[in-house]
């Protein structure tokens, strides 16, 4: 392998690094976070379930990010049926 080809391969297989690494990075970083409650403390036909569903909100821009980082969620509440 030529000295020039070799540098080429070398900074292709540093981009391709980083590309998977940012993916794996960024597919945590905004997964929600998500809660399952049971408030009568069973999962069986009939009983209550308080599902929570939350995840940090980080805007992009620096300037931004003490005014907006907030933790953004929903909760939801309902009988188990099956």
């Amino acid at each position: 392998m030529t000295p020039v080809r070799a540098y080429f391969q070398n900074i292709f297989d540093t981009c391709r690094t980083i590309a998977v690494g940012m993916r794996i990075t960024l597919k945590y970083c905004f997964q929600p976070t998500v809660t399952v409650n049971y408030p009568n403390g069973s999962n069986a036909a009939g009983k209550r379930v308080t599902v929570t569903v939350s995840y940090p909100y980080d805007p992009i821009v620096p300037y931004f990010s003490t005014i907006l980082n907030k933790t953004m969620g929903s909760t939801s509440e309902g009988i188990i049926t099956f």
